[in-house]
């Protein structure tokens, strides 16, 4: 056995040529593959009479970015598997363009189809949302990047904002309200203004709103009924459906107003000659809180009839109760006796809520004796 070194087996120079240049072909196959499809798509795309009505610039858009317009189907930019999203479908399809035009090959979230980004001059194969991915002829897939400086996907279409007037709500008259449009939105994040406005109001009302153009504007309630304000917002663009809120006065509800006490003389002694006159006093209290009411004081008995008169009306220390006081002038004859005087004081009040238990008429009775 003879040992010796194995020696390279040299290529002739032909047979070296003919493998490289095969090669060549090989490699430049794809890249002609490519540049073929690329030329078929802009072709349709590119054109001013095709599917968009005007000329698409999105592969142009990826070659300005990338010197290439590989990477408008591939995800590198030799032209080369993987392809992106766009290009395995279309790879799928057999290179029939309109056949994955409904088709949202790279699945961004906003759904949009690749007719809508190729119309939009944005990249059907690529999205913004950070999820793309690299096909292989396998079938594997692996996280792919999109080429730096390319129109991602379409800004999402303009919608119209929402308003929200807030919650229906019940007040009292006289009451000032507060409207609150916080809760409204827009779709598409748009910064909102406001126009507040009455869609009716109660028969005699004056009410007129703060500031109609404010998030939140307040009115005076001035009358009982419902008062229907609407609101109305605008994203710079378009203005939302209205949306109405009712605030629905109630009349004023007064607290119950009542007397505490009725205070009278227990007697009176008069002479029937010399001083015939004489002044008494009596006092009712009504209770705290009652706001314009008024005592009344009537005093029969005996066929005398007292006039009332000098009414006055002060606050009582210490309880805050109002207190009335009364004075009237009795008169004795040479006939006049002994006799009962009643003395009756009802309070009136504009509203009262009348609680049972509350007394609104308290009475009294003074002992009028007469003497010669």
């Amino acid at each position: 056995m003879v040992y010796g070194r194995l020696r390279p087996t040299r290529l002739p120079v032909a047979s070296f040529s003919l493998l490289c240049l095969l090669t060549l072909l090989l490699v430049s196959g794809r890249v002609m593959a490519f540049g073929f499809i690329a030329s078929q798509w802009q072709a349709i795309y590119e054109d001013a009479a095709g599917p968009c009505g005007f000329a698409s610039q999105s592969m142009q858009n990826v070659q300005a970015a990338t010197g290439s317009r590989c990477q408008f189907c591939h995800r590198d930019t030799t032209g080369a598997e993987p392809w992106n999203g766009y290009g395995w479908d279309l790879r799928q399809s057999g290179v029939d363009f309109a056949a994955i035009e409904g088709l949202n090959s790279d699945d961004d979230s906003g759904n949009f189809p690749n007719f809508d980004e190729i119309c939009a001059d944005t990249q059907p194969g690529w999205n913004a949302d950070g999820t793309n991915l690299a096909y292989f002829v396998d079938g594997s897939t692996q996280a792919a990047t999109p080429p730096a400086g390319i129109e991602l996907d379409p800004a999402p279409a303009n919608q119209p904002p929402v308003a929200d007037a807030g919650p229906d709500q019940a007040v009292n008259v006289g009451d000032t309200v507060m409207l609150d449009g916080s809760g409204s939105s827009d779709p598409n994040g748009d910064p909102l203004t406001y126009n507040w406005s009455f869609v009716s109001v109660p028969a005699g009302s004056a009410a007129t709103l703060s500031d109609p153009t404010a998030v939140m504007p307040t009115f005076l309630t001035d009358v009982a009924g419902d008062y229907v304000v609407q609101l109305i917002v605008n994203d710079g663009l378009l203005d939302g459906a209205p949306d109405n809120v009712v605030i629905s006065a109630q009349p004023e509800v007064a607290a119950d107003v009542w007397l505490t006490r009725l205070q009278v003389p227990k007697s009176a002694h008069l002479a029937t000659s010399g001083m015939k006159n004489k002044r008494i006093v009596a006092r009712a209290e009504q209770d705290i809180g009652a706001q314009n009411a008024t005592v009344t004081l009537s005093v029969m008995g005996g066929g005398v009839t007292p006039a009332t008169q000098n009414l006055q009306q002060v606050v009582e220390a210490g309880n805050g109760d109002t207190q009335f006081r009364f004075v009237a002038t009795i008169e004795c004859s040479a006939t006049d006796g002994s006799r009962t005087l009643t003395w009756t004081a009802t309070i009136n009040a504009a509203q009262n809520s009348d609680v049972t238990g509350n007394p609104d008429t308290l009475t009294g009775t003074t002992e009028v004796v007469c003497r010669r």
